[in-house]
């Protein structure tokens, strides 16, 4: 921590040192002018000591204003340092007030109280705001929370059909995480270095509206009876997911992989599904699958289409 009184010290061991120096040069100079001008030092004649008045007045004139000069420019140079070291110092106790903000939410995201975990959850997201660089350590640590407390079900339900109810959708606390990572700035989610890892985990029924989900791992997730209305899905990996009776309606599916994964009876109006990987994906019973989207996905001769999907017997 920056001491008050050492920046005075130095503020003051400065000024002395440029003013010993100033004081030097003047002596130098002075016997420079006893050395080369004599009879400045000792007039002869009148007109000589009126010389050496007006020749001393000046050169104590322009000292004294050489001496103002450097010991303001001496203060302007201690202060700006003052500034650099104080803006240094505030800086050290921001990343150790953030550290420590960090530490607590982390402590709290541990508790067995719903309310606390919530509000380590929320710390979190307020961090990753204030702290650009902690943006992707908040990410990493939500998505391992959610991992190790919301697994995907085994073994896997094979009927098509999905039993949903009210009570089908992810804790309080796995939901507030959901959606803390799907509403990211746009400009930290791009500066990412990697997915966000959501492999193989319990999503049923989550509120995933407007998510941005972009190049997401959700490889192996149960995302049965999931709100992904206007989802940003593009380049997603869904490989394998459960997704049925997911309400896709205007989702952004372009190029995500979607390969082997269980669509029956989702609802896909409006979804783009421009480069959709469906290789060995079901379908059946899919809802508002336009001609559109069957000539845009990438299909497979194992894609189950459903039993309306136009010019099924062609693919």
């Amino acid at each position: 921590m920056l001491n008050l009184s050492d920046l005075f010290t130095k503020h003051h061991r400065r000024i002395a040192i440029i003013s010993i120096a100033i004081f030097i040069a003047i002596v130098l100079i002075n016997v420079f002018i006893y050395w080369y001008f004599p009879h400045y030092v000792d007039p002869r004649t009148p007109a000589d000591t009126i010389n050496t008045l007006q020749t001393s007045i000046q050169i104590t004139s322009l000292f004294v204003s050489l001496l103002g000069s450097f010991l303001l420019i001496g203060t302007v140079i201690t202060a700006l340092d003052s500034i650099s070291q104080t803006q240094e110092s505030l800086k050290i106790a921001r990343e150790s007030q953030i550290t420590d903000r960090f530490t607590k939410a982390i402590d709290q995201l541990g508790s067995d109280k719903l309310a606390i975990r919530l509000g380590g959850i929320y710390a979190l997201e307020r961090i990753a705001k204030d702290s650009p660089r902690d943006h992707w350590t908040m990410v990493e640590v939500l998505t391992a929370f959610v991992r190790a407390n919301a697994p995907a079900p085994n073994p896997w339900e094979d009927d098509d059909h999905v039993v949903l109810t009210p009570e089908t959708k992810p804790p309080s606390d796995i939901q507030a995480i959901l959606t803390v990572l799907g509403r990211r700035p746009e400009e930290r989610r791009r500066e990412e270095p990697q997915p966000l890892n959501l492999m193989n985990t319990n999503l049923r029924g989550a509120d995933l509206r407007d998510a941005s989900l972009q190049r997401a791992l959700l490889m192996g997730s149960s995302l049965d009876g999931a709100f992904l209305r206007s989802a940003h899905l593009s380049d997603a990996n869904l490989a394998f997911a459960h997704l049925r009776a997911a309400q896709l309606i205007d989702a952004d599916c372009s190029r995500a992989d979607m390969a082997c994964a269980r669509l029956a009876y989702s609802n896909l109006s409006g979804a783009t599904m421009i480069g959709t990987l469906l290789v060995g994906a079901n379908l059946n019973g899919v809802t508002e699958f336009t001609q559109k989207q069957l000539d845009e996905a990438i299909l497979s001769e194992d894609t189950i289409l459903p039993k309306s999907a136009p010019n099924r017997a062609n693919q």
